[in-house]
């Protein structure tokens, strides 16, 4: 919830669970992304992404909407999802290297 001094007037601006959520999930794609190599390459598309994307950061985007799910029963369970998305990616990614 936010607050906003509008004149003598103090108005709340509620942001509903599903907001919260969606810029939480957008948080942990740039935090994904912030690593990797060549964030707007299309490496990743084919690997995670839906096949729509054109950039690696638009694949890891969907992989995350993909594992929202996942993301929230972790953070309810009380683990980092940004820790664990980041090993499942690497995982990802070697597997792939090693079949190439």
């Amino acid at each position: 919830m936010k607050l906003v001094n509008s004149g003598s007037n103090v108005t709340t601006l509620d942001t509903t669970l599903s907001q919260r959520q969606d810029q939480f999930l957008h948080n942990l794609t740039l935090s994904l992304t912030a690593g990797l190599e060549n964030p707007f390459g299309a490496e990743l598309v084919a690997l995670i992404g839906s096949g729509h994307e054109r950039t690696n950061r638009e694949a890891v985007a969907t992989w995350v909407r993909f594992k929202r799910h996942e993301i929230f029963t972790m953070r309810l369970e009380g683990i980092n999802p940004l820790e664990s998305l980041r090993a499942q990616l690497l995982t990802r990614i070697e597997l792939d290297q090693v079949w190439q």
